[in-house]
């Protein structure tokens, strides 16, 4: 099991010591410094990653910088680096990864390095030692394609004499053309939809283990753009692709499959970003798990979250801040953003996260991939982690992402194929579409987008209608009062003392843990000074519950639910059509004002209704800025957190999507929906343009 590794206690002084070191004697020269991700916490396993690109010859060509070390160590070399104590061993392994096995050896650390296509600095070495430390450093390279190999070794710093060196540098010439033939190998895996992928395996012209590989190289490009990644499952990926436990006769044979941190793989934690979960690794697989692999599939990393789960960024203390591949500044979402981030950036196909509030559709929204809100029911709940434990006034639901529509179908499609057929005999929709929800009216951008389709769709001949349904805010309320109704107090069970909390969360603790006396007097205030009705009534709710309160408003929620199946059975809506946000996303830091605006995405997570995502478009500085006259002082409390990040020239191409909601249970008739939609959008010459994956 792996994580990964800061050594924040090393001196500047001995991090400048051996820099020097590592440039002066080191052959092979790295750009920059070994990228360092977090600190070591006291129950932390131990990762430690380093990126960078090899640039002098013999085989500069070739060696692209792309490593991971996973290191076993003892207490004494831990207590020389002046670290926490580490108190959770790591298991010593043999690993065959990607095309190159190295093996390192010193006095009181050995490790195994896995390569993707690189050669090895001294550099990445040197950052486990103090300034002073003396050490002895051996280590062999072999590569399985060519059978060639090399070992290298250091003594003190000085570097040693090398084996079959010379056969290195006469092998130059291959090793460029190797590296053409391996990138577009890997090109032609990952330019395949994940059907075509599983006829390759089922007839035997890919094998399961090349196309993890390519994968597991992606994943690690990704991690190192948007740290997105928390367990790396690669050595046991490897195990599962070429020995038993995968069904490679299934419909999902060979497809690496990345799953939300919160997701039970037996050996490994399902931390949720809460340190205290660290180093408790789950006996066997989740339910989940299990199923995934019955069907063929290798799960092959899981993905980083917040702490909490509740929250549309995605960080937490034990594995840091995932960030957006399309602008590192701004959240990819949450929580399932480390999915999104990696699946926006080409490092899968498909991936599982959870939705209580909009979870796998923000994260969709932010990052332009897709996405599916599966109801209550659809997937198994045993096997995963929550913040929340027992939190059934709103259920989490698993559900899908992907980076492209025609994996999200095959991929859903493989458990259950019905109500497609209905859909396709729809020659005309008949089509509600939610322009607002009246709490916060979705930005320039958000709006541009769903009249996009709505243009698209209206051209085609489908029958578009803005709806009013019932009350979104009546449901915004209800479903904000339910999901906390504990006062909090379960998701801070889990906090240790001075861990930090997401920006967000913590806004809602703080108004959650306002005596009552002075919440009753904001509310005053905010209704009848400020006239802001919305925010007020939103705040007066925002208390802990007794069973009895709990009670009525799981009743108000089953009446609130019954009024939408009236409405929509007397409107006969074959679906819906809404923003997922009412903006693109939130620069890092900005779910603290914008917390409450989540209301496009936990209305249907109240309802249980099916919902898929599909991106449109992006942010266009010029077309999406606010108008001059425009006064966030004049919005409602809700409206104005939301709008206070909102700036067109500072989002200029971020995703936009829009959202298809259809009613429960109904997940092939929303995919169904999707894929007709964008094929409209594509016939009317609106088509989004993915991140290109670099290979």
């Amino acid at each position: 099991m792996v994580a990964t590794l800061l050594l924040s206690a090393i001196s500047i002084s001995a991090s400048a010591q051996l820099n020097r070191s590592a440039s002066d004697n080191n052959p092979y020269s790295v750009t920059g410094p070994p990228r360092i991700v977090r600190p070591l916490s006291d129950t932390q396993r131990i990762e430690f990653y380093a990126y960078e690109t090899i640039k002098s010859p013999p085989a500069a060509s070739f060696y692209n910088a792309l490593l991971t070390a996973s290191v076993k160590t003892t207490q004494e070399m831990f207590s020389r680096m002046r670290a926490p104590r580490l108190d959770v061993p790591i298991p010593e392994r043999r690993l065959e990864f990607l095309d190159y096995s190295v093996w390192l050896s010193f006095d009181n650390v050995s490790a195994q390095l896995n390569y993707g296509t690189l050669l090895l600095s001294l550099k990445e070495i040197g950052i486990f030692f103090n300034e002073k430390e003396t050490y002895k450093i051996h280590f062999d390279v072999f590569d399985s394609r060519t059978g060639l190999n090399i070992v290298f070794g250091w003594t003190d710093n000085n570097p040693i004499a090398a084996t079959d060196i010379q056969g290195m540098r006469n092998s130059t010439s291959s090793s460029a053309a190797m590296s053409k033939s391996i990138a577009e190998h890997d090109r032609s895996i990952l330019s395949k939809p994940i059907s075509a992928l599983v006829a390759d395996v089922h007839s035997d012209k890919v094998a399961p283990i090349d196309i993890l590989r390519c994968y597991g190289k992606v994943a690690l490009q990704a991690h190192k753009k948007t740290n997105c990644l928390t367990e790396i499952l690669l050595p046991e990926a490897e195990n599962w692709a070429t020995g038993e436990g995968i069904n490679l006769k299934g419909p999902l044979a060979g497809i690496p499959i990345s799953l939300k941190d919160t997701v039970a793989v037996g050996g490994f934690d399902a931390s949720v970003g809460y340190s205290r979960e660290c180093g408790k690794p789950f006996d066997s697989d989740g339910t989940m798990v299990k199923i995934l692999k019955a069907a063929g599939a290798i799960p092959y990393v899981k993905t980083n979250l917040p702490i909490s789960l509740l929250s549309f960024e995605s960080t937490n203390d034990v594995w840091g801040r995932c960030t957006n591949p399309h602008n590192t500044d701004y959240s990819p979402g949450g929580s399932t953003g480390g999915e999104s981030a990696l699946l926006a950036y080409g490092g899968g196909r498909i991936g599982i996260g959870s939705d209580v509030a909009g979870s796998v559709r923000a994260p969709a929204h932010f990052a332009g991939i897709y996405s599916l809100r599966c109801s209550t029911g659809r997937w198994p709940k045993m096997g995963m982690k929550t913040s929340m434990p027992g939190q059934e006034g709103i259920p989490s639901v698993s559900s899908p992402m992907a980076r492209t529509l025609d994996d999200l179908v095959y991929f859903t499609r493989s458990w259950r194929d019905s109500m497609v057929k209905e859909v396709k005999n729809v020659e005309k929709f008949k089509i509600g579409v939610l322009q607002t929800d009246g709490v916060v009216d979705p930005s320039p951008a958000c709006s541009r987008a769903l009249n996009q389709v709505v243009s698209s769709l209206a051209q085609e001949g489908h029958h578009c209608t803005n709806i009013d349904p019932p009350s979104p805010y009546l449901g915004l309320q209800i479903a904000s009062m339910l999901l906390n109704s504990d006062g909090c107090r379960t998701f801070m069970s889990l906090f240790r003392t001075g861990e930090n909390n997401d920006s967000g969360a913590r806004q809602m603790l703080s108004y959650m843990r306002l005596p009552r006396p002075l919440k009753y007097l904001y509310y005053l205030w905010m209704k009848f000074v400020r006239r802001d009705r919305i925010w007020a009534n939103l705040l007066a709710g925002w208390t802990e519950k007794s069973s009895f309160e709990q009670w009525r408003l799981v009743a108000k929620r089953e009446a609130y639910k019954a009024d939408w199946h009236e409405w929509w059975n007397r409107e006969g809506f074959d679906f819906l059509l809404t923003p997922i946000h009412a903006t693109p996303a939130v620069p890092h830091g900005g779910m603290k004002e914008a917390v409450s605006s989540c209301g496009y995405t936990f209305l249907f997570n109240l309802l249980d209704y099916t919902c898929g995502v599909i991106p449109i478009t992006k942010v266009d500085r010029t077309l999406d800025r606010l108008p001059d006259n425009f006064q966030t002082s004049r919005l409602n409390g809700v409206a104005r957190g939301a709008y206070k990040h909102y700036d067109a020239d500072k989002m200029h191409g971020l995703p936009i999507a829009v959202q298809i909601v259809g009613r429960r249970l109904e997940e092939e008739k929303v995919l169904t929906i999707m894929e007709q939609v964008e094929q409209v959008m594509k016939e009317t010459g609106n088509v989004y343009t993915p991140l290109d994956i670099e290979v």
